[in-house]
C-alpha cells in the first residue's frame, strides 16, 4: 500500500509567511500586509486543561482571492502569536553588497 503524507509547515520571516510542503515540491508565500491572525481557545479540555495552553490558529489571507489557513493545536499559542505578530510587522531586510 502506498501512502502519501501531505505534511506541511509554516515558516514566518520578517514581512513574509510561507507554507512549505515536506514531500513533493512547492511552497506558497504571502506578504504580511494581507494577513490577519485569529486565535481560538474554545475547547476547555483540549486547550486549557490537557493542552498546555494550546489553541487553534487561523490565518486569514486576503488579496485577489480570500483564503483561510487553519492550524489546529498550536502549543503555547499566546507566546507564538506575539512572535508572529512582531515578525509580520517588520520589513524584510535586504542583504548588503557582497
Amino acid at each position: 500500500m502506498f501512502a502519501f503524507d501531505r505534511f506541511s509547515y509554516w515558516r514566518v520571516r520578517a514581512g513574509q509567511v510561507t507554507n512549505e510542503y515536506v514531500l513533493g515540491t512547492g511552497s506558497r508565500s504571502f506578504g504580511s500586509g494581507k494577513l490577519t491572525l485569529e486565535k481560538r481557545r474554545s475547547d476547555v479540555f483540549r486547550h486549557w486543561l490537557f493542552g498546555l495552553g494550546s489553541g487553534d490558529l487561523t490565518i486569514h489571507i486576503s488579496g485577489a482571492t480570500r483564503e483561510d489557513a487553519y492550524i489546529p493545536n498550536v502549543l503555547f499559542i499566546h507566546s507564538k502569536m506575539r512572535v508572529i505578530e512582531r515578525l509580520i510587522k517588520e520589513l524584510p531586510t535586504e542583504p548588503g553588497p557582497a
